[in-house]
């Protein structure tokens, strides 16, 4: 009985460390639908809104093609590179490099991926606020 207790044990602990560890799969984001409201704008204005949602976010951002940006973003001694495509109906943002963040094989600091999601919930937060004063 005792085996058993202490084999279940380890096993908690060893999921329970698993889920805080500080690697996880890179969190690329795939042809993400923009909002209704977003297909009537140029590509420029979508380009546009997503520059200024990375700035918000410490991003520096440089327009390689039309619908393509490669953006940056340092803090200390990390930082990443990553390409944004678009159209008036998605964007995507793909992993280029991690500085002292990746760990090989498709896993990232935490902290790369952290910077993934604020810039999405951000790029969000842009055409939600440009919606609302297009409307007014």
């Amino acid at each position: 009985m005792k085996k058993i207790n202490f084999i279940i044990a380890a096993s908690v602990i060893s999921l329970n460390l698993q889920g805080c560890s500080k690697y996880q799969p890179i969190y690329n984001i795939s042809h993400q639908d923009l909002p209704l409201l977003s297909h009537a704008l140029t590509e420029q204005e979508i380009g546009n809104i997503i520059i200024e949602a990375a700035k918000n976010r410490g991003w520096t951002c440089t327009q390689r093609e039309p619908n393509k940006l490669i953006c940056t973003h340092k803090r200390g001694r990390h930082h990443a590179t990553i390409d944004i495509s678009f159209t008036q109906h998605d964007f995507s943002i793909k992993h280029i490099n991690a500085g002292h963040l990746d760990a090989g094989d498709d896993h990232v600091h935490r902290v790369y991926n952290k910077w993934i999601r604020l810039l999405e919930n951000t790029i969000f937060e842009k055409f939600e606020k440009h919606a609302l004063l297009k409307k007014k």
